[in-house]
């Protein structure tokens, strides 16, 4: 079964038994796992994925400043609310300095466009709703600190893992050759494009990636920088009450399926 939904929605598969292997973003693994569903997390991402806050585009609203104690949307348990806490704790602020609203996407731009709320936390999209004219962007992730950028997980299930596991690794050696792929400079013009067909214009969406590097972008490693970012997801989630127990992310992979795929494509050394 294919499941399309958002973090949440997938840790509620996992829990019912209707999905076996996902990828998702940082925060719903963290909470997915800290919450006892059995999995693992057997592959990564090199992360850098933005968040745009966007109000509506007659708002007098400029600056972050200006929207503390105002209503702000976002989806919970996405990484959009991890990386906002992240961005809003840099200047001394929690959740509790905003009126919250957990908004899906789709609603949570409408109430931009309805003004119903002040802003919209919003992943690429938001560079959409600007372009169209119905939002501005009043702030964005794309110089901020890499680490607080959003990034996923590919999970499995124990059970699925222990019983197939040749499966499991063959899993995941199409998404290193799919991710090698995806790394070569003259593949990033075909990568955008196929990319553009999950909703973002080509335009935006190259906007949005203009900076990085899709080497890093793609990385799948899950070595001690992408554990640092995944522990520190933790710490801050137990920190601000999103989890309840403390954890150690190595006790949350396992990165045998990986390394065994790295090995037999000879890519062991192509990302570090």
């Amino acid at each position: 079964n294919i499941l399309k939904g958002t973090g949440p929605a997938i840790n509620e598969a996992i829990a019912n038994k209707t999905v076996d292997f996902t990828s998702y973003g940082d925060l719903p693994a963290i909470v997915g796992i800290a919450g006892g569903l059995p999995i693992k997390i057997v592959g990564g991402s090199g992360g850098g994925q933005n968040i745009y806050i966007i109000s509506p585009a007659d708002s007098t609203i400029k600056s972050l400043e200006e929207l503390k104690g105002k209503r702000v949307g976002f989806l919970k348990g996405t990484y959009l609310q991890l990386t906002f806490g992240k961005v809003i704790a840099a200047r001394g602020w929690t959740e509790k300095d905003f009126k919250v609203y957990n908004l899906g996407q789709a609603d949570g731009i409408a109430a931009v466009a309805a003004k119903s709320i002040d802003a919209y936390v919003a992943a690429s999209n938001g560079l959409d709703q600007a372009t169209l004219g119905v939002a501005k962007i009043i702030y964005d992730t794309r110089q901020d600190p890499y680490n607080w950028r959003g990034s996923s997980a590919y999970v499995v299930t124990e059970d699925f893992a222990k019983k197939y596991p040749d499966i499991t690794k063959r899993i995941l050696k199409q998404i290193v050759i799919a991710s090698h792929w995806a790394s070569q400079p003259e593949n990033r013009k075909e990568y955008l494009q196929i990319s553009a067909k999950s909703g973002s214009s080509l335009t935006n969406l190259t906007a949005d990636l203009a900076a990085d590097s899709l080497k890093d972008r793609s990385n799948p490693l899950l070595n001690a920088a992408y554990r640092k970012q995944i522990q520190e997801g933790i710490d801050f989630s137990k920190a601000n009450g999103i989890i309840r127990k403390a954890a150690n992310v190595d006790d949350w992979i396992d990165d045998s399926y990986l390394n065994a795929a790295l090995r037999e494509l000879g890519l062991e050394n192509y990302w570090q």
